[in-house]
């Protein structure tokens, strides 16, 4: 007999056998976990969504989100969210891109489309859910305009996640009769924690124009990039940046304001019950129709203002109320030990220049209550030096150049001292008296 028909069964064949039940029971329980985690994991992405979406819309529009419309698939669900247009600022633009209607946007509506469970999986990084958005403003009539573009939001395991924003360029009639609005698209990506408070986000809009009854208006591209956190007290604290490349105003009659080159460079820092913020600016150029085209930078501090009296003022602003005249919300930010120190502050001409330093502040011992903005600039301490040569004081005061006339008198009468070349003035602030190189100006500052 043959060795192969009294022999047992190969070795290899009996690896094969042994493998075969996990790999089976493996399938198994992928075949399982594939039916039945999308629509667990759908309704833990519906929770997620609106929380995330609930504290971005707090953020950016001041007003929670309204569900409309919820349906939960195996795979794929759809929602639809309404935020109302609580905030002026938000009203005015949600007005300008409905275009030519007469009745005003009241909601900004988000229809999404939300892919869940493994599919995610198939485009880029493993992810909890991917959703695409996209937007219309509703008016009171119920009337509908789509806003050209979408986002595109990815949701990590962890819970926060990646928006892009996309628009397309638009160019229509403007509410009203107004005249005509065009954009050429934005470009804008936000990056949010778990908890939707640490924002990242950078991004570009422009170029826009905008042809209105009350003249021209274009700007060129719009670039920005923020890294901010909430304070607890309505406030963020963080760095901001944002450029313009360059901006254009002719009004009816012809004359026109142009520059270039606008940056600025915010950072809010906080502590405790206080908050401080110390900003750059910069314009390369800035021309006003007639007159030569200057540079300008600036950098400003501002330390030790009160964090819960800020939030309220700026809450209040947001929702469109007006400071009130008397100056008592400005009077309640500021606190003992609080300073506004301006420097760097220069203007370039041609061949003149302008520099201007200050510094104010509230001695931190004083413990008197400030109840509006006479008592504080009564409070207020401060010293500064303003400085420029002939060629800038001849273009102030319209004189033609080279001229070395006095003829408001600012020289003679002590206000305006000559160090060589440079005119300056002294400028000091106690008790609600301001002086200029130590002669009293008539402005009745205390009570």
């Amino acid at each position: 007999m043959p060795p192969s028909a009294t022999a047992g069964p190969h070795p290899g064949a009996r690896r094969t056998d042994g493998l075969k039940r996990p790999l089976t029971l493996l399938f198994l329980a992928v075949l399982l976990l594939a039916c039945v985690a999308p629509p667990l994991i759908g309704r833990v992405v519906e929770s997620r969504q609106q929380f995330l979406l609930d504290q971005l819309s707090r953020y950016a529009i001041g007003a929670p989100p309204i569900v409309d419309d919820y349906q939960t698939g195996w795979f794929t669900s759809h929602a639809r969210h309404r935020l109302p247009l609580s905030d002026q600022g938000a009203r005015q633009l949600a007005h300008l891109l409905a275009g030519a209607r007469t009745v005003a946007p009241s909601s900004l509506i988000i229809d999404s489309v939300i892919a869940h469970g493994p599919w995610p999986m198939l485009q880029g990084l493993p992810a909890l859910a991917r959703m695409r958005s996209t937007f219309l403003l509703e008016g009171t009539d119920h009337h509908t305009t789509r806003i050209p573009g979408a986002a595109v939001t990815r949701i990590g395991f962890s819970g926060g996640g990646h928006t892009r924003i996309t628009a397309d360029a638009i160019e229509g009639p403007m509410a009203g009769g107004q005249g005509v609005f065009t954009a050429a698209g934005a470009d804008i990506e936000v990056s949010f924690d778990r908890h939707a408070a640490h924002l990242q986000s950078e991004g570009r809009l422009g170029p826009i124009e905008v042809a209105g009854t009350h003249g021209l208006m274009r700007a060129g591209n719009i670039a920005f990039h923020s890294d901010t956190t909430p304070t607890g007290h309505g406030l963020r604290r963080g760095s901001s940046q944002v450029s313009l490349e360059r901006f254009e105003f002719t009004d009816r009659l012809g004359r026109q304001v142009s520059g270039s080159g606008f940056e600025i460079d915010l950072t809010v820092a906080a502590s405790g019950a206080t908050v401080a913020y110390q900003t750059q600016l910069e314009l390369a150029e800035f021309q006003v129709t007639g007159g030569a085209p200057f540079a300008a930078k600036m950098r400003l501090a501002i330390d030790a203002l009160d964090s819960v009296m800020l939030g309220a003022l700026l809450q209040r602003m947001q929702q469109g109320f007006p400071i009130r005249a008397a100056g008592t919300e400005l009077a309640a930010v500021v606190r003992p030990g609080s300073r506004l120190q301006l420097s760097e502050l220069e203007i370039l001409a041609e061949d003149g220049r302008a520099a201007l330093n200050l510094d104010l502040w509230l001695p931190a011992d004083e413990d008197r209550a400030i109840s509006d903005g006479s008592e504080l600039l009564s409070l207020l301490r401060g010293h500064g030096q303003l400085s420029f040569n002939r060629p800038m004081l001849n273009s102030l005061l319209g004189l033609k150049p080279g001229a070395n006339g006095d003829p408001i008198g600012l020289v003679r009468a002590g206000y305006l001292r000559r160090e060589g070349d440079i005119l300056v003035s002294d400028i000091d602030l106690s008790g609600g008296l301001l002086t200029v190189n130590k002669l009293p100006l008539p402005l009745a500052f205390g009570r």
